[in-house]
């Protein structure tokens, strides 16, 4: 039996209400996230027996004129890990050869998957500058070609693996 539970707050929240439904206007503070997962044994003869506990921060601000930036961080930490069975590892997706992965959740320059049973610490930051670099380009002017940078943090205890990366890119909206 597997059990999770994940709780997430935005301090001082906005939000309006529109005939029946709520809208959520946002916060300027991120999101905390409070995670708990535990493989039970024993019940409906579960072999597994693990405890992993996360904590993470999504925030997304402005930089101004500059555009906007999205954070993502999570630490991860299998408190027991007696019996963890293949799908309830801590997986980070390796790299395809011709696609991007989305920047937020996963790395760009990773190579091959990774697995955790201990503890992980994983950042991964992307900022749009919404036409603040291009438009002022003469060549770029009326295309909607949007500048992109970011970059990602992942350490994983496992075999002290520590892996950083910084891109940039041109995207279309």
């Amino acid at each position: 039996l597997n059990m999770k539970l994940m709780l997430s707050y935005t301090p001082f929240q906005k939000f309006a209400i529109e005939q029946r439904k709520k809208v959520i206007l946002g916060s300027n503070w991120p999101t905390f996230k409070l995670g708990w997962e535990h493989g039970i044994p024993d019940v409906f003869q579960s072999k597994i027996n693990y405890l992993k506990t996360l904590i993470g921060i999504d925030h997304n601000f402005k930089l101004g004129l500059l555009g906007n930036s999205k954070l993502n961080t999570w630490y991860g930490r299998y408190i027991n890990a007696n019996s963890v069975e293949y799908p309830n590892f801590t997986f980070f997706r390796g790299t395809d050869k011709y696609f991007f992965s989305h920047p937020l959740y996963s790395f760009q320059l990773l190579g091959k998957t990774y697995t955790s049973l201990k503890s992980y610490l994983s950042i991964n930051y992307v900022h749009h500058f919404h036409g603040g670099i291009m438009k002022k380009l003469p060549i770029f002017k009326k295309t909607k070609l949007e500048s992109v940078i970011g970059g990602g943090i992942l350490l994983i205890d496992d075999n002290d693996f520590n892996h950083g990366e910084i891109y940039t890119g041109i995207e279309i909206p």
